[in-house]
């Protein structure tokens, strides 16, 4: 009994000795994985550079599977790329895959704010490149992610619930749900979160200039173009910035 017993041991030391190694080698290809999928998300102002940080957080997700960083960061990177597509079927294709990766994420970890939030704008940017009988049927399950998001982190991602729930009350019609009084409620409460953030100040001017208050619509657009770019959204402010010189030029046609 006693020999077995040291037999035991022997082995369950051996086991040690070796799976020590082997778990510090995992989790330095792990943190190796996530440092290249977040450059290459830091550069996704290439369209290209965002669909290899999808596939190198999908082989994060293959080492890790409870990773909802990364799976969060999936749903992200395929509305990035939906929302700077061409053709309405490209945009359709990404966000329709951003809503499973949204999901997916949820799956993993149902009080992840993220996971809620980029289900909801995936359906919204779906939607709206879908069609507006499809768009109209989905406000009801993004109204229900962005409470979640709201119950889960109020201020998530600069003020998003209020940004997002703004654009949803510009864009549908009365008889529907839509208020233009709560649009620009929702709208300045993101910026009141996140007074530095481009697209709170953009979707305030879009609906400034939707309602022909070219003045306040300057004034939001001219923040935009003067403002600096933050560390943590370049490619999403140049494209605001683009955005914001294209509505200016519409005003001054007017």
């Amino acid at each position: 009994m006693k020999k077995f017993i040291a037999v035991v041991l022997l082995a369950m030391a051996g086991l040690l000795l070796f799976s020590g190694p082997a778990a510090a080698q995992n989790q330095q290809g792990l943190n190796e994985l996530k440092q290249k999928a977040d450059a290459l998300w830091a550069e996704r102002g290439d369209l290209n550079k965002a669909l290899e940080a999808i596939n190198t957080y999908k082989e994060v997700l293959k080492l890790k599977p409870d990773d909802v960083g990364a799976a969060v960061r999936i749903a992200n990177c395929y509305w990035w790329i939906g929302k700077n597509s061409a053709e309405n079927k490209d945009k359709m294709t990404f966000h329709d895959k951003g809503v499973e990766a949204a999901k997916n994420a949820i799956l993993i970890n149902d009080k992840e704010p993220g996971a809620h939030y980029w289900l909801a704008v995936n359906w919204a940017e779906y939607g709206k490149a879908k069609g507006i009988i499809k768009s109209l049927s989905l406000i009801k399950p993004i109204r229900q992610e962005l409470n979640k998001v709201k119950d889960l982190d109020e201020k998530y991602l600069n003020g998003g619930y209020y940004r997002v729930n703004g654009k949803v009350y510009c864009e549908v019609p009365g008889l529907l749900g839509g208020d233009r009084k709560k649009c620009y409620e929702y709208y300045r409460k993101s910026i009141e979160i996140a007074p530095q953030h481009l697209v709170n100040h953009l979707f305030l001017a879009e609906a400034y200039f939707e309602d022909k208050d070219k003045e306040k619509a300057r004034e939001e657009i001219n923040f935009i173009l003067n403002a600096p770019l933050e560390p943590d959204f370049m490619p999403d402010d140049r494209l605001y910035k683009r955005q914001a010189e294209d509505l200016i030029k519409k005003i001054n046609k007017k």
